[in-house]
């Protein structure tokens, strides 16, 4: 099955991109033409008369014209460059005046390379109208916010698991590691915020593909800065705990921790660092006031399933009612609307042994707490079993 999906990717690389032009006035397609082999870019000339196309298979960038889809010329991209992706070139064959300064040193996120660039008289077209362009762009940001929450959550699974997978076959003291009661503590707390976190995600995926329905659409545009700015900042401190599980081997550049470690803290800064987003949930209850409806209608559906949650979300609900120097609470106000969410998803969609220690240990306690504190009567070995690879439940 994969050789058969493989040479499928193989085939759709290799048949060139077919772009149909649509004449809105009349409803139709009027004419094709036809790019290269796996077309990565499709930009207009400044004067709308020329189509240029990026292929990407075999390092060309070809011009065709609009009127009569007609070739009119094929630049050869190899000695700048394999494998282009995007318009870096004019019809006439001249570079676009789009220089690259330096490629980002960063601490981490090595595989996902970026850059400084420096547009000087670079032809560019608008993409949204004129004095328009924030609330353009927040179209793009709020997929890639959510993005962020993909990746940081993932993340989380991936620490949890080493951890757990570890601590599953490492034995200390007299016994298997994640049968000790401290360890224990720590694992299903790691276990506890890795499933938090992606039960919100995919909360918000549901409502970002259901966008037509007000309800969903509200929830997205409020919880995925809600959960951006929760899920992201939560992570590094969830990378470094399930590096200390697994001891001094978890800090050796030939492990994947100190990658996960590395990785950890760009999404939190991306797309909106904490305060950003903190800012961007205040904006959206002032200008549009039911986001708010629709989050506690959300939470609600979980009423009476847990008395923490239900007090939890009272005294929320009742803060949220005074929004005078909200900017300054900001953080302990989105603080708790994750956690509201979360525990409400958990309360629906996991077992109780889950949700219950969620409530206990995140909305019942006071203060701030290390991972390892779940208080007394949480079942810490169903959360590890539930969070072990399979692999290693089976030994």
């Amino acid at each position: 099955a994969a050789k058969e999906a493989e040479k499928e990717a193989e085939d759709d690389d290799a048949e060139p991109a077919r772009i149909g032009i649509i004449d809105l006035k009349l409803g139709k397609k009027v004419r094709e033409i036809v790019g290269g082999p796996e077309t990565e870019g499709v930009e207009f000339s400044k004067d709308g008369k020329q189509l240029v196309i990026t292929n990407e298979a075999d390092n060309t960038v070809t011009v065709h014209s609009m009127k009569s889809g007609k070739l009119l010329k094929t630049i050869k991209t190899h000695e700048y460059g394999d494998r282009p992706r995007g318009i870096g070139f004019l019809p006439d064959g001249s570079r676009n005046a789009m220089q690259i300064q330096r490629l980002k040193n960063k601490m981490g996120n090595v595989a996902n390379a970026s850059c400084e660039t420096e547009l000087r008289g670079a032809t560019a077209h608008m993409v949204g109208g004129e004095g328009r362009g924030v609330a353009t762009i927040l179209k793009m940001v709020t997929m890639t916010r959510f993005d962020c929450m993909i990746g940081s959550s993932a993340g989380m699974r991936m620490a949890a698991s080493q951890a757990l997978h570890h601590c599953a076959q490492r034995s200390a003291f007299g016994n298997v590691l994640n049968q000790q009661p401290l360890m224990q503590n720590v694992l299903a707390d790691l276990a506890l915020e890795s499933e938090a976190a992606l039960t919100l995600t995919m909360r918000m995926a549901r409502a970002m593909d259901h966008r037509a329905d007000p309800h969903e659409d509200l929830l997205v545009r409020l919880v995925t800065a809600v959960g951006k700015y929760w899920i992201c900042k939560r992570t590094p401190n969830h990378a470094y705990e399930a590096m200390e599980c697994i001891g001094g081997s978890g800090v050796m550049e030939d492990s994947m921790m100190p990658r996960l470690y590395r990785e950890a803290p760009v999404n939190a800064i991306w797309e909106g660092s904490g305060n950003v987003q903190c800012l961007d949930v205040m904006r959206a209850l002032s200008k549009t006031p039911a986001v708010l409806t629709a989050f506690f209608t959300e939470v609600a559906k979980a009423k009476g399933a847990h008395p923490a949650l239900d007090g939890f979300v009272a005294t929320l609900a009742a803060d949220l009612k005074d929004l005078r120097d909200f900017e300054y609470r900001a953080r302990d106000v989105v603080d708790r609307m994750a956690l509201a969410m979360q525990a409400s998803l958990l309360a629906r969609h996991a077992p109780t042994f889950v949700s219950d220690a969620f409530c206990h240990s995140r909305l019942a306690q006071v203060g701030h707490h290390h991972y390892g504190t779940l208080p007394r009567g949480v079942d810490a070995a169903a959360i590890i079993a539930r969070a072990t690879p399979k692999s290693e439940t089976n030994q």
